[in-house]
C-alpha cells in the first residue's frame, strides 16, 4: 500500500477548494473573506499561523440551501461538521484537529448599503462583486476590490505580518463591533473560560476511564455501546470464535471481548494499516494483558487493486482510498501491506464462527461488493460494521449486495438506529417490539425486516431544532449473520 504525504499548507488548501466547489456546484455566491483572504493577498498561500479560513455569502442564499450545503459538505469527509443557527451569528464550520473552515452568512441592512452578523459589519459591495484568484493549481473567488476591504480590516498597515491571534489586536473596529462594546467583550470572554473549563474536566474524565474498556461498559457509559452489545452477544452464542476487527481500532473491542466472552477455544486479530497506531496498540496489548489476541499491520482491501492510505483528521478516521484516486503523481510515498479481503486466513476455519467487526470509513462498500461470491459461499459469519453513507459510490449496487446475501442465507441481526434518526422509523420498531436497548438516544433493533435496506446505504439528511441541529443519516451500523 502507499501512504500519501501532504503538508499541512496544501492540504489546508485543497480543504478550502474543495468547499468553494461544493458552493459553486450548488450554484452559490460566495467569496473568500478575513484571514484566508489577507494570506491570499498578501502571501499568496494561506497564512501558517492562522487558525481558520473563511467563507462568505448572503444569508439568503445560506438559509434556504441549508441542507444542500450540509449534504455536500459532509460527503467531502474534511473534518467535522458544526453548526450555528442563531439569526445573530449564522455560521456552518468544518473542525479539523488543528484547524477549522467556516461558511459565514451575512444579513443585509435595510438599504443593502452594509452587511452585518453578530460581531462583524461591512460595506456590501465587498460581499456583491468579485473576482478571482489563483493560488497554486486553484481558482477562488474573492471580494472585488479585495485590498481596499483589507485595510479596512486590518488597518494601512495591514501587508506587515502581525503573529497574533486576538482579534482585539489586529481587527479594525470598524468592521469588528465587539471592540464598541466593552461589557460584552467581557461577558463573552467569562463565557468562554467557564465553557473551556468545564470541557476540560469532563474531557480528563473521559480519558481516565477510557483507560478501563470493561469498568466503562459496565458502567453504562461510552459512545459505542450499542455497537459493543452487538458484538458481545455473537461472542456469548459462540464458544468457539475468531474475533477479527478491520480498520480503526483502539483495542476497547477486543479488551472488552477479551473479558466477557472470549472463551478458552476463541482467539482474536487485529489487521490496523497504520504503522503508528499498529505500535500504540501493541504496547496497549502488552500493558493490558490482553492474551490470545494477534495484531497485524496491513490493510484489509476489498481485491488486488492498488489502494493508499489517507490519513484523516485523526487516526480513527484513516481512509483506505484506491490508488486511481491518489493526489500528485510526484508526492512522496511509503509501501505499505496490503491483504485483499478474500486472503484473510481465518475466514477459511469452518469449525470457529468468524465475528467480522469493520470501521472502515465506507471500504465496507467495495468489500461486501467485491467479495459477495466468497460471502455467500461462506458459513458460520457474522459481520458487524459500522455505515458511512455519505461516502458510498455505488448505493445502488450495494443495496443489491445486500439483498443477495439475504437470498443466500444471510439474515440481519441487529441495527443500531443513529442519533437524531427518523422519528417514525422509531415509532415503527416501537409497535413492531423490535426495540432491545436504547443509549443516549440512540436504538439497536433486533431482526429489522429486509425493507431497512435503503436505508443502510442512503443518506438522509435532516435539519434539527436542537445541537447538533443536522442528521446525516438513519442506521449507524448493522450485524448480519450466516449459520452452518
Amino acid at each position: 500500500m502507499v501512504q500519501i504525504m501532504v503538508n499541512k499548507e496544501d492540504q489546508r488548501l485543497e480543504g478550502l477548494y474543495k468547499i468553494s466547489e461544493s458552493l459553486r456546484k450548488l450554484n452559490l455566491h460566495h467569496v473568500i473573506f478575513d484571514g484566508a483572504l489577507l494570506g491570499f493577498i498578501r502571501e499568496k498561500k494561506l497564512i501558517e499561523w492562522d487558525w481558520d479560513a473563511e467563507i462568505s455569502m448572503k444569508y439568503s442564499d445560506y438559509q434556504s440551501n441549508l441542507i444542500d450545503i450540509i449534504r455536500e459538505l459532509d460527503q467531502l469527509r474534511i473534518g467535522r461538521l458544526i453548526l450555528n443557527t442563531s439569526y445573530s451569528n449564522p455560521k456552518l464550520t468544518l473542525k479539523t484537529d488543528d484547524y477549522k473552515y467556516t461558511i459565514q452568512a451575512f444579513h443585509y441592512t435595510k438599504d443593502k448599503k452594509f452587511i452585518y452578523r453578530q460581531m462583524y459589519k461591512y460595506p456590501s459591495i465587498y460581499l456583491n462583486e468579485k473576482v478571482e484568484i489563483q493560488i497554486k493549481e486553484y481558482v477562488f473567488p474573492i471580494p472585488n476590490n479585495a485590498e481596499s476591504l483589507l485595510e479596512l480590516e486590518y488597518g494601512p498597515d495591514w501587508r506587515t505580518p502581525l503573529r497574533t491571534q486576538d482579534k482585539d489586536t489586529y481587527l479594525n473596529s470598524d468592521v469588528y463591533t465587539i471592540k464598541n462594546n466593552f461589557f460584552f467583550l467581557k461577558f463573552i470572554n467569562i463565557k468562554r473560560r467557564i465553557y473551556n473549563a468545564i470541557k476540560y474536566i469532563k474531557q480528563k474524565l473521559n480519558s481516565f476511564i477510557k483507560l478501563y474498556p470493561v469498568i466503562e461498559y459496565k458502567l453504562g457509559l461510552g459512545r459505542e455501546r450499542l455497537f459493543l452489545y452487538q458484538l458481545l452477544k455473537i461472542g456469548k452464542q459462540h464458544p468457539d470464535l475468531i474475533f477479527i476487527e478491520i480498520g480503526s481500532s483502539d483495542l476497547s473491542e477486543s479488551i472488552i471481548m477479551n473479558s466477557l466472552c472470549l472463551s478458552s477455544k476463541s482467539s482474536s486479530v487485529i489487521y490496523e494499516a497504520s504503522t503508528t497506531t499498529f505500535r500504540k496498540l501493541n504496547k496497549i496489548k502488552n500493558l493490558k494483558k490482553v492474551n490470545k489476541l494477534s495484531i497485524v499491520n496491513a490493510s484489509i482491501v476489498p481485491n488486488n487493486d492498488p489502494y493508499y492510505l489517507k490519513p484523516g483528521v485523526s487516526p480513527n478516521l484513516n481512509r483506505i482510498i484506491p490508488f486511481t484516486q491518489k493526489i500528485n503523481e510526484d508526492e512522496n510515498t511509503i509501501s505499505k501491506n496490503l491483504i485483499p479481503f478474500s486472503s484473510i486466513n481465518e475466514l477459511r476455519n469452518e469449525k470457529s464462527h468468524k465475528l467480522i467487526k469493520m470501521d472502515i470509513e465506507g471500504l465496507e462498500e467495495n468489500i461486501l461488493i467485491s467479495n459477495l461470491s466468497l460471502l455467500k459461499d461462506l458459513t458460520n459469519i457474522s459481520l458487524c460494521f459500522e455505515l458511512h453513507q455519505a461516502n458510498y459510490n455505488q448505493p445502488n449496487k450495494f443495496k443489491s449486495t445486500l439483498n443477495d446475501l439475504l437470498i443466500n442465507g444471510y439474515e440481519i441481526l441487529y441495527i443500531e438506529l443513529s442519533l437524531f434518526c427518523d422519528p417514525h422509523l422509531v415509532y415503527q420498531f416501537k409497535q413492531e417490539k423490535r426495540i432491545v436497548m436504547n443509549h443516549n438516544g440512540r436504538y439497536l433493533i433486533y431482526k429489522p425486516d429486509s425493507n431497512i435496506i435503503p436505508q443502510l446505504v442512503e443518506s438522509e439528511y435532516r435539519l434539527l431544532s436542537k445541537y447538533p441541529y443536522y442528521s446525516p443519516k438513519n442506521v449507524r451500523s448493522i450485524t448480519i449473520t450466516k449459520q452452518k
